[in-house]
């Protein structure tokens, strides 16, 4: 092999290093830059959420509200871990569980209590609305047209026995 083509091939290798370098480089930065963004957002996720239970003095005795609230802030954005976080950080200064809403209603979602907003954002429920909520869930088991089981069947009443409740008619 003469020396021009070895001066060659190191060139283009080393050009061809230098590339990957710079691409991880730049891969590793927009990640850096992404996860800081994604924590900025989950933080005023949680200023948010706290300036409204200041507003509310009636916040913290309302489950459905909770919800509503970080539904509205767009909880939805975030994944498991970060929503985890943030419920974390609102029990640890001494507040009520902020995804304890509808838990005897949404319970049977996977993976609950981190898909209710997922599965709100699909079927366009508005959580803070638990009249809302309960005619979506007796819709979506009427709707499946399957026989129900004793069970669904049961749960079904229980549902519709809480939307009376909710509506004020019993």
């Amino acid at each position: 092999m003469t020396e021009l083509k070895k001066i060659i091939i190191t060139a283009v290798a080393s050009g061809f290093i230098g590339y990957i370098f710079g691409f991880a480089q730049m891969w590793l930065r927009n990640r850096r830059e992404d996860r800081l963004r994604r924590e900025d957002d989950l933080r005023k996720l949680g200023e948010s959420y706290l300036a409204m239970r200041d507003r509310d003095k009636n916040f913290d005795y309302s489950e459905v509200k909770r919800l509503g609230v970080l539904q509205n802030l767009g909880a939805h954005r975030f994944s498991e871990s970060e929503i985890a976080t943030l419920q974390k950080s609102v029990i640890a200064r001494g507040f009520p569980d902020p995804l304890a809403g509808h838990s005897k209603y949404l319970t049977d979602l996977p993976n609950y209590p981190f898909s209710v907003f997922h599965w709100a954002k699909d079927h366009q429920v508005i959580l803070g609305d638990e009249i809302s909520v309960l005619e979506s869930l007796i819709s979506l088991i009427e709707k499946s047209g399957e026989t129900l089981s004793t069970e669904q069947n049961q749960r079904l009443f229980q549902i519709q026995l809480a939307l009376e409740v909710a509506r004020g008619n019993i």
